[in-house]
């Protein structure tokens, strides 16, 4: 009875305790320079032909949504030539991606640049923007355009429509590699479920000459739970696929296989990746790695935040909001005032007494240029007719004038002159980012007023000025015609019958970077116009994006802008009813943004049903009104815009004097547009019912209906919407708890069974309000606006999280390291994110008050963000680190390195070279000096000079010289940049000098024929020639010195490979002695080795590729075999005599234990002990059972060895003085 209890027992923990593996999946998560959580998971390769086979990664990054594997998830190393913007510093302006042929293509992300030709021209050729030496030519096929990208070694590769489908609308994907000896990988592309082009399979180790390829990768999908859409050229494109498993084989056997588990955001669909178990060919599996997330939900209670305020800040007569001190707050203008830190605590601040008068008819508000830095808060600005545009800045609770945009006035145009058409006239403005290079522009226009004070009409004067605002753009006209006289700064609009209509909103619509202006009328007809940047005047012309009309549109409507599908273009929503009472009003219909070839209709509509659209309550309320305001509002963080509706109520009985009821309540509708089951909007956030009453609409008996207020205020947590009673000076903040962008982070990774765990902790770039809110240099982030326009020092990015902490567990040892940021910078101009200026990590630690080293990174952002120093700096005791100012090392570094380049820019193509490199050691007070000389035309290294410094004292040097071999105007595989043909290294020290030169030959097909060496002073070379087959594989290899004296004979090694390519089978020494090697067909180890006299040696593997024995030609084996226990991984092994020896690793892989057998069959062991920093601090002396007898080790904060301790006691203490290391 108790055995079969034993056998059910142990049948249940086997089902209920998952198997512990010796082997792990194995990954590797790091910490990027640009504060992102990256995880990169190899893909095992089977052996290929000359090893030309595919680099794949499964990769996670904290921070984009979306992946073909999950959120954060994609493929990596699929080589793509890509359509991208045309960028102003290049292109003189920019321009979006119209998947036409005014695009500009990007290799891998480097923008092309054209050799010969014109872009998009078949045989055109290009090259990268940074010096690269690669040819790309654009060709055509039966299949459509492809280009061939050559390497500099003769290698090419295809891309796009060469012999398939590898294109879809927005790149040209890779088709083919292929190396000058014929190698090639081919790459597959498939539409899963009929949607978008994903990869689909990898083929490779073959060869031209007849080989098929052996080895492919091959991707399989399944279909996503929600489905993401955009519109592009006039079609809708769809992904669903969803990577499940990935399979690597040879010769049609598995090899590898990597399964991809998900979990599932509940309401929204989106799945992020949980676990990714990797199985060998025999299915066998590893332990898998373990993902988890954050996680954040909906409140209800603890959502709302009401406090008071006391600034007297009168939301009824606000004139103009922005952030005017550059905080991210919201600040708000009277007709007279500037009320900034609004809200702050319960007081706010004291307002600002303006010098000028705030009028919404000549004022609003810009972003401009301080001292040709892009400012971080918003301008306010003003027009006067006689000056032109004045632009104030808030400095030092000031309001002060920082520049005039001066310009005449085209008082030749009727327009502009309305004494002559108009009884009176006023101006309007249209303010936005037109050319997209992150200045407002201003679109000035008048309004005339025809007839007397009690009779008149209002109508547009058809003519627009384009005003831009950048300070160091002319703006003075000179001339009186249209097109004589117009600056760049200045220009009258030509085509204005494109302008205009009745309404007109700011927006960009087509997702080029710049602000587009949609005009509507009151019948639904509309246009939607960009700008078009011209070399020469009139310098900006509006251009005809698309037309037509939108069907449910009315005045009387509210119309939304929003991103309903996160493809970066700005959609409209628009309900379908008019908000009648008695009629069916919960269908909302969204236009999104769709722009088309031919200019026509603009907008693709989808309908939903909603909510109630009511916006006022009509006269049937004959006690009260109510209002609904709607608002298109991205709550939930997911890059795609939700529904908020805001609902108030007053009721007043009759003939009562002050019984007042005031009421408002807050519900949102997440956007699930696309998910599986629920595709539309769905109820996601409801006011909270108070506890007191049980009251769900904020009952007040207050007068005043509640102010609402949507915008992100930052008091400890972010609020989208503010409700602001003026009567009692109360204000709710909303905070919509949801964070799709929150929930993507990976926070956990656990490897190893669990025995090893990374943890990650994430903070916003956020700067405190220290140091006019830039932050102090000791804090997580902080930046000092020290760039020049068109880079710019973001101030601020509380939306955006990077890793603060990273924590590491292996058993009982936990760890921590430390991370900082100063100075996230941008270029406006098309280069985009240059990263931070600085970043800091410290060394790991146990405990805050722990020493720590903090090894900084200082990028150069005016060189495109290129590394000049990095230096490594201890602080003692916990002290904080801060970042120094400006470019310099600060005093009591332990080490530094400074890099120098020469930059060139030589028809727009950047060559950054690094011309000098110092490496410091300041305990030892050893300098390296490294100087590089180019090549002028391909920029290689020709001469590369090494000085070692003690202190100031020279103490050796060594140049290393190249001469180069050619061949830009090669076709093909016969295109080749920079093969050495002859090098010469010097080196001299302690006056002793030594020179060796060294000639390399080479076959037509670029392999290495001949390699001739010798020193400088002796009269022969010693040469070594190659032979090789069709594959490359070296078939013989002679060693020979041809004008040696005496004459010395040629020693001779042969080798014959396997009909794959891939093994050698058969061996040839210079003696003659042949050996013979069969291979595991599968995973590539050597199962039999003959040496001469048939001396053979036979292994045997496991499915992973481990040895498991031995055996040679006596029948002697040794015996291999791996047990995973809590002590970690140990290996035993067992020879035919019966000795043993044995080793346990730990997780991270470190010796913690070995033995061996000894000759009266007892086991004699060492055990070693590491700290945190994977040191050694203790090892036993040899024992049989439990160690007793320790030497143990120290070491000082800088990780020097500084004491020992035997078994004895005696103790050794070690002390260091520049290069001397002193025991006593």
């Amino acid at each position: 009875m108790m055995r079969r209890l034993l056998l059910l027992w142990t049948l249940i923990y086997s089902i209920l305790v998952p198997a512990q593996h010796f082997h792990d999946t194995q990954g590797k998560l790091e910490i990027s320079n640009a504060g992102q959580a990256t995880y990169t998971l190899p893909i095992a390769m089977p052996p290929s032909l000359k090893n030309t086979g595919p680099v794949i990664n499964i990769v996670y990054q904290s921070g984009p949504l979306g992946g073909i594997a999950g959120q954060g998830w994609n493929i990596s190393s699929i080589s793509a030539i890509t359509r991208i913007a045309s960028r102003t510093d290049l292109d003189g302006s920019r321009e979006g991606v119209h998947f036409d042929s005014t695009d500009k293509l990007a290799f891998d992300g480097q923008r092309l640049l054209v050799v010969s030709g014109e872009y998009w021209q078949i045989g055109s050729v290009y090259q990268t923007e940074t010096q690269s030496n690669l040819k790309i030519e654009l060709q055509r096929s039966g299949f459509g355009l492809y280009f061939i990208v050559t390497a500099p070694d003769g290698s090419r590769s295809w891309y796009g429509n060469y012999d398939n489908n590898s294109t879809d609308l927005s790149a040209f994907y890779i088709r083919r590699y292929e190396d000058p000896l014929g190698n090639f990988i081919t790459y597959h592309y498939t539409k899963p479920f009929a949607k978008s082009l994903c990869i689909s399979e990898i083929r490779f180790s073959g060869n031209t000459h007849g080989l098929a390829p052996l080895n492919s990768i091959q991707f399989h999908y399944k279909k996503a739970q929600r489905t993401e859409s955009a519109y592009a050229r006039g079609q809708k494109l769809e992904k669903i696929a969803l990577l499940s498993h990935i399979e690597v084989k040879t010769n049609n056997q598995l090899f590898r296989k990597y399964e991809f588990t998900h979990i599932t955001d509940p309401q929204l669909g989106y799945e992020k990746v949980s676990q990714i178990q990797e199985f060998n060919g025999a299915m066998e599996p590893a332990n898998p790695v373990i993902f988890e997330y954050e996680n954040t939900e909906t409140l209800g209670p603890g959502s709302e935040l009401l406090t008071t305020y006391h600034n007297n800040l009168n939301f009824d007569s606000i004139v103009l909001s922005g952030d005017f001190d550059g905080d991210g707050r919201l600040d708000f203008t009277t007709e007279n005032q500037i009320f900034t830190n609004n809200f702050l605590g319960t007081t706010g601040q004291t307002p600002v007494n303006s010098p000028i008068v705030f009028d919404k008819q000549d004022t609003f508000t810009a972003t401009t240029l301080s001292v040709n830095k892009l400012n971080p808060f918003q301008s306010i600005v003003k027009f006067s007719e006689g000056e032109g545009f004045k632009v104030y800045n808030l400095q030092n609770d000031n309001l002060t004038l920082c520049y005039t945009k001066r310009f005449d006035f085209p008082t030749h145009l009727p327009c502009f002159n309305p004494s002559k058409s108009c009884t009176s006239a006023k101006n309007a403005f249209l303010e936005g980012d037109f050319n997209g290079d992150g200045i407002s522009e201003v679109l000035l226009y008048k309004i005339c007023r025809v007839g007397g004070r009690q009779r008149f009409t209002e109508y547009e004067c058809g003519q627009f000025l384009w005003v831009d605002l950048n300070p160091n753009i002319s703006s003075l006209l000179t001339g009186n015609s249209l097109s004589a006289g117009q600056t760049p700064g200045v220009a009258i609009l030509p085509n204005p019958d494109l302008l205009i209509g009745k309404k007109r909103y700011v927006g960009d619509f087509n997702g080029d970077g710049k602000s587009d202006i949609f005009i509507i009328n009151p019948n639904g007809t509309y246009k939607v116009v960009g700008f078009k940047q011209l070399p020469t005047a009139p310098w900006v012309e509006p251009e005809l994006l698309g037309k037509g009309t939108l069907s449910t549109y009315s005045e009387n409507k509210q119309i939304l802008f929003g991103d309903f599908n996160g493809d970066g273009k700005t959609d409209v929503m628009l309900p379908r009813a008019s908000g009648k009472y008695n009629e069916t009003n919960d269908w909302w219909d969204i236009y999104y943004s769709n722009p088309k070839p031919d200019h026509t209709s603009f907008f693709t509509m989808e309908t939903f049903r909603i909510v109630d659209y009511w916006q006022h309550s009509g006269s049937h309320f004959s006690l009260g009104v109510q209002y609904s305001n709607y608002y298109a509002l991205d709550t939930n963080g997911d890059g795609k815009s939700d529904l908020v509706r805001i609902w108030r109520n007053y009721y007043k009985p009759k003939w009562t004097v002050n019984d007042h009821d005031t009421n408002w309540k807050i519900t949102s509708f997440v956007n699930n547009i696309g998910k599986t089951g629920t595709s539309g909007f769905t109820l996601d956030y409801e006011t909270p019912c108070q506890n007191y009453d049980n009251s769900c609409d904020h009952h007040s008996d207050s007068p005043d209906m509640v102010i609402p207020i949507v915008s992100t205020y930052r008091h400890g947590i972010n609020k989208e919407i503010l409700m602001v009673r003026n009567h009692y000076n109360q204000v709710t903040y909303v905070n919509f708890t949801k964070d799709v962008a929150k929930d993507n982070l990976l926070k956990k990774v656990t490897t190893a069974d669990g025995a090893l765990v990374y943890e990650i902790a994430y903070q916003p770039l956020d700067t405190s309000d220290q140091n006019d809110s830039y932050g102090n240099p000791d804090e997580f982030y902080s930046s000092s606006h020290s760039v020049s326009y068109p880079n710019v020092e973001i101030k601020r990015l509380p939306f955006n999280r990077v890793v603060s902490r990273l924590t590491h567990t292996v058993g009982e040892i936990t760890r921590h390291q430390d991370f900082k940021y100063h100075g996230y910078t941008v270029n406006m101009l098309g280069l985009g994110t240059l990263g931070f200026t600085k970043t800091a990590r410290s060394s790991w630690y146990q405990n805050p008050s722990d020493s720590k080293i903090w090894n900084v990174m200082h990028n150069d952002p005016t060189k495109r963000g290129l590394l000049i120093n990095t230096y490594a700096q201890l602080q003692r005791s916990g002290a904080a680190f801060s970042f120094t100012s400006g470019s310099n090392i600060p005093e009591n570094v332990i080490s530094s390195m400074v890099n120098e380049f020469a930059i060139t820019t030589n028809n727009k193509v950047y060559t950054p070279l690094l011309t000098r490199q110092t490496t410091t050691d300041y305990l030892t007070s050893v300098k390296t000096v490294k100087d590089y000389q180019y090549q002028p035309v391909f920029c290689l290294p020709e001469i590369v000079r090494t000085q070692n410094f003690l202190d100031t004292s020279l103490q050796g040097e060594t140049t290393f010289e190249t001469e180069y071999q050619s061949n830009p105007s090669g076709v093909g595989s016969d295109y080749y940049i920079g093969r050495p043909i002859k090098t010469i290294e010097t080196s001299s020290a302690y006056n002793d000098r030594h020179q060796s030169e060294t000639l390399y030959t080479y076959h037509s097909n670029g392999t290495l024929q001949k390699i001739q060496k010798k020193p400088v002073a002796e009269s022969y070379y010693i040469t070594t020639e190659f032979e090789y087959d069709d594959y490359g594989n070296i078939t013989q290899e002679t060693l020979s010195a041809p004008d040696a004296s005496p004459t010395v004979a040629p020693r001779v090694s042969e080798y014959t490979y396997d009909p794959s390519g891939r093994f050698i089978i058969n061996s040839r020494n210079m003696l003659d002695h042949i050996t013979l090697y069969t291979y595991h067909p599968l995973y590539g180890t050597v199962l039999t080795k003959t040496e001469p006299n048939h001396i053979t040696t036979t292994s045997v593997y496991d499915n992973w590729g481990k040895p498991l024995s031995a055996t040679d030609y006596l029948d002697n084996s040794t015996q291999y075999t791996y047990l995973k226990n809590s002590d970690g991984y140990t290996t035993q092994i067992t020879n035919t005599d019966g000795s043993s020896s044995i080793s346990v690793a730990n997780t991270l892989g470190q010796q913690i234990k070995k033995g061996i057998k000894l000759s009266d069959g007892q086991w004699s062991y060492i055990a070693t002990q590491y700290d945190f920093l994977g040191r050694k601090i203790k090892e036993s002396d040899p024992f049989p059972d439990t160690p007793s007898l320790w030497t143990t080790y120290a070491y000082d904060a800088n990780g020097r060895l500084i004491q020992t301790t035997l078994p004895t006691g005696k103790i050794t203490h070690i002390t260091y003085d520049g290069l001397t290391v002193t025991p006593d």
